[in-house]
């Protein structure tokens, strides 16, 4: 194509001398060899859309190719422990060592003491083996009992020498069956018809009036009368 540029350069030339005011073809088709040739709006497009298709196509192939694959985490199977029977241990129960008497105040007119028996231990041999048991805690000291008053127990048969009973007019029925007797007669308490009656209280509409040792004094009506220890006034 240069050859057949060269020889219309030449062919134009001529004209040119011959006729210099007739276009010049030659310098037009040179220029137009020289200047890069325009794109098209639509193949730039084209263009652009294949560059881009491509880009993305590598930038996928190399990240793909590029990526770890993921570390598959495999649980192992989990045993079931057969559940063992709890096997109970006999606790070792200690027993505690108790006074042996628990002494009791005596009242005022010098009567017995009353003891109180100490319950004997379970002396039962503990199990060979057994489990550790913590000490159970310091037993609390033991309190004496109150002072228990006596009671005089009625006799088959009035004592010798006492006056039989007597009874007001239209008294209740009353039998003495017991006297806990004190000095001055003020904690003085007689067992009358099974109920513990004090001096001043009053039973089945009786007032009892005075408690000696070994009988009770009655007022009933404005009438006094004394009942001995283990009688009736009736």
């Amino acid at each position: 194509m240069s050859s057949i540029l060269k020889a219309l350069k030449k062919l134009e030339d001529d004209k040119a001398a011959r006729r210099p005011d007739e276009l010049k073809i030659d310098s037009e088709i040179l220029r137009s060899s020289d200047t890069p040739s325009r794109l098209s709006p639509a193949s730039a497009i084209a263009l652009s859309m294949l560059l881009l298709a491509g880009g993305s196509s590598a930038t996928y192939f190399f990240m793909k190719r590029d990526r770890a694959p993921e570390p598959v985490i495999v649980q192992a199977p989990v045993e079931s422990v057969p559940n063992r029977p709890v096997v109970p241990v006999p606790p070792v129960i200690k027993a505690e060592r108790l006074p042996s008497e628990v002494p009791v105040v005596p009242s005022a007119s010098g009567s017995k003491k009353a003891e109180v028996s100490k319950p004997k231990a379970d002396k039962t041999p503990p199990p060979a083996k057994t489990a550790t048991v913590t000490a159970p805690p310091a037993p609390k000291p033991v309190k004496p009992a109150p002072a228990v008053k006596p009671v005089v127990q009625a006799r088959a048969a009035a004592p010798a020498g006492t006056p039989p009973a007597a009874s007001a007019k239209g008294a209740p029925a009353l039998r003495v069956t017991g006297i806990a007797f004190n000095d001055g007669g003020a904690d003085s308490v007689a067992m009358i018809n099974g109920v513990p009656i004090s001096s001043g209280s009053s039973i089945e509409g009786v007032k009892v009036v005075e408690i000696h040792e070994n009988r009770v004094g009655f007022s009933y009506n404005g009438e006094k009368f004394e009942i001995p220890l283990g009688q009736s006034n009736r």
